[in-house]
């Protein structure tokens, strides 16, 4: 069963980096400008898992902003 938690555990984090991704892309089709929140997207999924959470707000609190310009 612990096997089994951590398997899961892997596949949704690999889940959550692919709809990042797509999320990047549709972003980048829209307008050039992201390329730059593409690029610290990419680079904050490459950390390692105690980093995650403050990455993640981060890219929440940059999509907000982007959202309201």
């Amino acid at each position: 069963m612990e096997l089994l938690g951590l398997f899961a555990s892997q596949a949704a984090i690999a889940l959550d980096l692919l709809q990042r991704a797509r999320e990047a892309e549709r972003a980048l089709a829209g307008d050039g400008r992201l390329d730059v929140v593409a690029r610290l997207a990419a680079t904050l999924s490459e950390l390692d898992e105690d980093a995650r959470p403050e990455a993640d707000r981060l890219l929440d609190a940059l999509t907000a902003v982007l959202k309201t310009s």
